[in-house]
């Protein structure tokens, strides 16, 4: 489990003992708040649990490990994205029949599986769920979900069926490192491409379509028959990698 951070200055630290530092790299209340983790039950795994590898869930619950505050702020940057739907939800301005931030569970096989959902829109019929990524990692899933999303399907689909019912379902993605100078640069790229403007080099320019701070991605559904049997092999990998140690 999470013991603390890797200091700059003092190494090792447990999270406790930032509390009384005389020379604090950050406020206690940051620090404490990246502390943060939500327990392991392998008898009652949640849904991102359950699609995290199972050796490094393992890793995670049996040993003591730390991390630097850079690692931890990005765990908590995505989780800092959901006030907005808790204020949005405070202030009133939501239907009555939407759902926002709603804990749910889905049961197979006799496996209790727990989950958060983030939003269901109920005039549209759409299901939204929240993610932060970097540009990387948001370009490779919006070009390719079926490749390279496969845990995003899975967990979306997930809060799907807990609502038990047919809906549209899109993923917001967050670009935690997005840069409008490099969004730009990319459009004025692709217009000279389109322009039939080469280089200094010579070379054209490459056309793509730049990631945006904002990504709005359809998932395909799957059946809730493939859905079930997908989860039932990760719980059978899990408990399989806890009694065993490997």
């Amino acid at each position: 489990m999470l013991k603390g951070i890797l200091c700059d200055k003092h190494g090792k630290i447990p999270m406790e003992k930032c509390r009384g530092c005389k020379t604090p790299c950050l406020p206690y209340p940051v620090i404490y708040a990246m502390s943060q983790q939500r327990p392991i039950d392998v008898d009652n795994l949640s849904i991102t649990q359950l699609l995290t590898p199972a050796w490094q869930l393992y890793l995670i619950k049996e040993t003591d490990y730390y991390e630097t505050k850079e690692e931890l702020f990005f765990k908590l940057y995505g989780s800092l994205q959901h006030s907005f739907l808790e204020k949005a939800k405070a202030d009133g301005v939501l239907d009555a029949e939407d759902i926002v931030e709603q804990e749910v569970s889905y049961e197979v096989d006799g496996y209790c599986i727990r989950g958060h959902l983030d939003y269901y829109q109920s005039k549209a019929n759409i299901l939204w769920d929240y993610k932060t990524y970097g540009v990387f990692k948001a370009e490779k899933v919006r070009d390719d979900i079926i490749a390279n999303g496969q845990e995003l399907i899975l967990q979306t689909n997930f809060y799907s069926a807990c609502l038990n019912r047919k809906c549209g379902i899109r993923t917001l993605i967050i670009c935690r490192d997005w840069r409008k100078y490099e969004y730009e640069s990319q459009l004025r790229n692709n217009e000279k491409a389109n322009q039939g403007i080469n280089r200094r080099d010579g070379k054209p320019y490459k056309v793509k379509e730049p990631v945006n701070c904002l990504e709005v991605v359809t998932i395909p559904e799957i059946s809730e028959e493939s859905l079930c049997k997908i989860l039932a092999g990760r719980i059978a990998i899990v408990k399989n990698t806890f009694e065993s140690g490997k």
